[in-house]
């Protein structure tokens, strides 16, 4: 069982699987898109964006390694001149 650190932290909105490690071994993603006391690892570029309300794990680069995909419903672009239009973020595995 998973469980949130705080009231509202949406944890599990959106799950994945995938071997993102290379072990062979499939490791779980859950995003917590509504932190915000600052327990997660990944963030988004500003604070507000809502990074992870969507994630998955699929081999986006041709290598046969799993990479790992979020989405930030509200990110503004790096130069803010999009307010709220989203961002994608792809990690790939090294």
């Amino acid at each position: 069982m998973i469980y949130s650190t705080a009231p509202g932290d949406g944890v599990g909105i959106s799950v994945a699987v995938g071997d993102l490690d290379g072990d062979g071994i499939d490791d779980l993603l859950a995003d917590a898109p509504l932190e915000n006391t600052g327990d997660l690892t990944y963030f988004g570029l500003c604070s507000g964006d809502v990074a992870g309300l969507s994630v998955a794990a699929a081999d986006l680069n041709g290598d046969r390694r799993k990479n790992l995909a979020l989405g930030a419903l509200q990110a503004d672009r790096r130069d803010d001149s999009s307010p709220d239009a989203g961002e994608f973020y792809v990690i790939l595995q090294q």
